[in-house]
C-alpha cells in the first residue's frame, strides 16, 4: 500500500458501484466485474465501502476537511473497522 495508487476498498467501490450503475455491453472485464459483484447485497455492500472510501479520500489520504469531532471520528473508525470485519468474515 505504500507509495501505491491503488486503493484495495476504493476499486472494490468502483465494482460494487459499476455492477449498481455501470452500462451493459461494454464487453470484456466490465461485463465480468457486473458479473461477479451483482447480486442482491450489493448496494448495501456499496454504502457500507463507499462510507469508508469517502471518509479516507475526505480526511485522511486527500486531507480536504479536517475531522475534528471526536464523537464523529469515533463512529467513523468503528464502521471502518466494523467493514473490515465483515470483509474478514465474510
Amino acid at each position: 500500500m505504500f507509495q501505491n495508487g491503488l486503493f484495495p476498498l476504493g476499486m472494490l467501490s468502483f465494482c460494487l458501484d459499476f455492477a449498481l450503475h455501470g452500462r451493459d455491453g461494454l464487453g470484456g472485464i466490465f461485463d465480468s466485474v457486473q458479473k461477479r459483484f451483482s447480486g442482491p447485497k450489493t448496494e448495501g455492500q456499496w454504502k457500507v465501502v463507499e462510507r469508508v472510501n469517502n471518509l479516507r479520500n475526505t480526511c485522511i489520504a486527500h486531507a480536504e476537511k479536517d475531522l475534528t469531532d471526536p464523537k464523529q471520528a469515533k463512529e467513523e473508525l468503528k464502521h471502518w473497522i466494523d467493514t473490515l470485519r465483515a470483509m474478514h468474515e465474510g
